[in-house]
């Protein structure tokens, strides 16, 4: 029975340390896949970001999922599932954004993750915060309830609600496979729905919210398609 393999990317997929080697995680997937599985990566990274890192360290895919779920490309990168931002929500945000001085930057991209200035192909809006406004952080979240923030690095990213399941929905209808056969891991917070909704696997020292009894744990992707295959 052919089976499915969503790994998150960072903390997850490139995790390095003395007990685990990032690529004895690309040999097993090459493994994996050779048996006639299916392995997708799951990103909050726009498609540039993460097919940079593919490319860097040559890493096999049949499906990448960008902008948390957003987006999903096949293995020769064409789009096929795209939940475009609704032009409302971009003329709401662009509002919002015009009437409060407290970014430093405002960049636009399209779904490839390139800049654009066309506001038809806008799929993510970015905007770095000045430091010395980082306590409106929350007080944007409340009045902007499709935000997805990355604090540490300063920066909002723009985004309708969207999570990685629906990426994932997507392979699984075009693979005909069964939630059953479905495997899934990750290691913070954005990944607590689909570690839920299949069978999931946390990383060790993961976010705590993903610290559930129906979250299995796991050291690295490797152990976990060695487990699948032998299941």
């Amino acid at each position: 029975m052919k089976k499915l393999l969503i790994s998150d990317y960072d903390g997850t997929f490139n995790k390095t340390n003395k007990l685990v080697k990032m690529s004895e995680n690309i040999d097993s997937v090459k493994d994996f896949m050779s048996n006639g599985n299916i392995f997708a990566l799951a990103s909050a990274r726009s498609f540039i970001s993460l097919k940079s890192q593919i490319q860097r360290y040559n890493i096999p895919y049949n499906y990448l999922i960008c902008n948390n779920g957003g987006i999903v490309y096949d293995e020769n990168d064409n789009v096929i599932f795209l939940h475009p931002t609704l032009n409302s929500v971009i003329l709401k945000t662009i509002k919002y954004i015009s009437k409060r001085k407290i970014f430093k930057s405002i960049i636009f991209k399209d779904y490839y993750g390139n800049v654009t200035t066309d506001l038809d192909k806008v799929y993510d809006i970015i905007c770095v915060i000045d430091t010395n406004n980082i306590e409106r952080l929350e007080e944007i979240k409340e009045e902007l309830n499709y935000l997805c923030s990355t604090p540490f690095f300063h920066i909002l990213i723009f985004n309708e609600s969207i999570d990685k399941t629906d990426g994932i929905d997507v392979i699984i209808s075009k693979e005909g496979i069964h939630d059953d056969d479905t495997y899934t891991v990750g290691n913070d917070f954005f990944d607590i729905n689909m570690l839920t909704r299949y069978n999931g696997y946390r990383m060790h020292n993961s976010n705590p919210a993903l610290y559930k009894p129906s979250i299995k744990k796991v050291p690295s992707v490797r152990k976990l398609v060695r487990s699948i295959e032998k299941q």
